[in-house]
């Protein structure tokens, strides 16, 4: 099945987030593939990104989730700055290792005033699922 382009390319979202949201530098994170209504995001594993008993924090986890969802979401409406998290829920299915995570975004329906995007949060080194959020964008 081949994947439409996106409204922008992954180096453009790139250097929209980091100019736009000086704090998206905090995590290190890189968009690896993007396509029409989906994206792969990773995130490097920091040993300020553990916590106590080994594994990866859940704040992190959840900032990969946010950034996975505004690159998918900015990959279908182009550049707009404005689209804004609405919501979003986080499942942490198990307890990661120490390791860097890939984040699949994908999204799932785009209205007239929001969009709704899955993410898959798995461990790169084995693939395995760590976490599961779902969230929403409003459109301005």
């Amino acid at each position: 099945m081949s994947r439409e382009p996106p409204a922008i390319s992954g180096e453009e979202m790139t250097r929209l987030i980091r100019g736009s949201i000086p704090m998206s530098d905090a995590f290190h994170w890189e968009v690896r593939d993007v396509w029409r209504g989906g994206c792969l995001v990773a995130a490097r594993f920091d040993d300020k990104h553990g916590r106590a008993g080994g594994t990866v924090s859940g704040p992190m986890l959840f900032t990969l989730a946010d950034t996975a969802m505004y690159v998918s979401v900015l990959s279908v409406l182009g550049v707009e700055l404005l689209a804004v998290t609405a919501d979003t829920t986080i499942h942490f299915l198990r307890k990661p290792s120490p390791a860097g995570i890939v984040a699949e975004a994908n999204v799932l329906r785009r209205g007239k005033r929001l969009i709704v995007v899955s993410v898959a949060m798995m461990r790169e080194d084995d693939g395995e699922l760590v976490a599961h959020a779902t969230g929403s964008y409003a459109i301005p």
